[in-house]
């Protein structure tokens, strides 16, 4: 059980660092490959709990005051954060994104989508809440329109350039934003974890 639950651990690093290498070739073999639904939500829930855990160890081992608690309380908010964010996002691509654009995409093709476009953004989560001084590397978000522009370019072929540039656009934006977002908000309302 221990060694299935590493090897799983290791596929999940292989592909996120595959993702943010190799877009182009990583959006092919995905769509490729059979997209199991569930497959591709353990993908996601297991860089979620990496978040919570890196946030955890991360806030426990440089906080001054009250470490545990609020490493805890942090943990708790950037998890809450991360999963809210999701649907947000998800809400925001269904209901408004791709109906301003004219497009159709399956439930499984705009999760595929949302799920791979949102890997660099919890790669640098982990790193930043377990290295707070590498915070510099937050300028690398910008990569995400990348990823997106090469995911939508497989799942959307029908986007002329110029759709696709705006289509891009409003999803990154709204990858990087919405979590970050609603972390703040949940920050501000909970004094204990600042």
């Amino acid at each position: 059980m221990l060694i299935f639950n590493a090897m799983k651990f290791i596929e999940i690093i292989q592909k996120t660092i595959q993702i943010i290498s190799t877009p182009a070739k990583m959006w092919e073999l995905l769509l490729k490959e059979n997209n199991d639904h569930s497959k591709n939500f353990f993908f996601f829930y297991s860089l979620l709990a990496l978040n919570i855990a890196a946030t955890f160890f991360g806030t426990l081992l440089n906080e001054a005051d009250y470490p545990f608690i609020k490493s805890l309380l942090k943990a708790l908010i950037w998890g809450i954060a991360i999963y809210v964010g999701y649907w947000g996002i998800y809400f925001v691509l269904v209901e408004f994104i791709l109906k301003r654009f004219e497009a159709f995409l399956t439930k499984q093709e705009a999760h595929l989508l949302l799920i791979y476009s949102f890997v660099l953004s919890l790669a640098i989560s982990i790193l930043t809440a377990l290295f707070p001084d590498l915070f510099f590397i937050k300028i690398a978000y910008i990569y995400t329109l990348f990823i997106v522009w090469e995911g939508t370019g497989k799942i959307i072929p029908s986007f002329d350039e110029n759709k696709r540039s705006n289509f891009v656009l409003l999803f990154s934006c709204s990858i990087i934003l919405i979590p970050t977002i609603i972390y703040q908000i949940l920050i501000l309302a909970v004094p204990a974890a600042q």
